[in-house]
């Protein structure tokens, strides 16, 4: 199957995910934002797929805080 790229911005991206989906990456840094077609499912409407991986440093102690000790 052939396939067609198009150059689409990662703000815009970020910025549609925002507004129709709610993201809110908060104080996390974006690292990366990947965009993948989905095959046609049946009773889908979903084209394509997108993953955004975000970073976020904890401080000294949270970890801890997080375990329990």
């Amino acid at each position: 199957m052939a396939s067609i790229s198009v150059p689409v911005s990662d703000e815009k991206i970020l910025e549609h995910l925002q507004q129709q989906r709610g993201l809110n990456p908060g104080s996390g840094r974006v690292e990366s934002i990947e965009v993948m077609a989905q095959p046609p499912a049946q009773n889908s409407d979903v084209s394509h797929v997108v993953t955004v991986q975000l970073r976020f440093g904890l401080r000294l102690g949270e970890v801890e805080e997080l375990i329990g000790f």
